[in-house]
């Protein structure tokens, strides 16, 4: 009978989590929707207002996706053709400056780069599968675990179908907190987020 109770009591629990993360990412679309509104209203001279709403917009995307994944930290990587390397670009949470300058991934290699180039997302289960990250990384991030998902710009016709996916670079968030590790779910919540990421960036 109290394994019953015991039961109920984490599936309440549970599901108090899940309505938490999906008032978060509802809240977070609304953000991104007003946001697209704006810039597609702002005429050309007005441009600096609409950046600076942009880096607003992307500080609290990354502070409520690390939120949401229960994360100790979040960055997002860019493309860069000419260097032919993954960057990491401001705003990011839990990384010094410095950090986010180092952090720099050829496409073809560590985990940054293979989510880039399949695009697929990937799950690092601490020493398990830390081969795939760059050593130096590793030691630079203090990095435990970390989930890695593409961010994909979707261009859309007139009747919302994709006509074109261009992978423009990738999303980490590192560490889990709590001591838990990162799951599948954790990677479908994160694929969500990186699409509205990518919808303004």
């Amino acid at each position: 009978m109290s394994n019953n109770i015991e039961l109920r009591e984490q599936l309440q629990k549970l599901q108090g989590r899940i309505e938490e993360k999906d008032r978060y990412i509802i809240s977070l679309e609304k953000s991104v929707r007003e946001l697209e509104q704006r810039l597609k209203n702002t005429p050309e001279a007005k441009a600096p207002a609409p950046i600076m709403e942009l880096e607003e917009t992307l500080k609290r995307l990354v502070s409520r996706i690390a939120a949401i994944l229960q994360a100790e930290k979040c960055v997002f990587m860019l493309h860069d053709k000419e260097q032919g390397a993954l960057v990491a670009t401001k705003p990011a949470l839990g990384l010094s400056d410095e950090e986010i300058e180092a952090l720099k991934v050829p496409v073809d290699a560590g985990v940054s780069g293979l989510v880039f180039r399949e695009p697929t997302p990937f799950i690092v289960h601490g020493k398990e599968n830390g081969g795939h990250i760059l050593s130096e990384y590793i030691s630079l991030l203090n990095i435990r675990n970390a989930a890695c998902v593409p961010l994909i710009d979707e261009k859309r016709d007139e009747e919302g179908r994709v006509v074109e996916r261009n992978t423009m670079g990738v999303l980490h968030v590192i560490n889990k907190r709590y001591g838990d590790a990162f799951t599948d779910e954790d990677i479908q919540l994160l694929e969500r987020l990186a699409r509205n990421t990518s919808a303004v960036i």
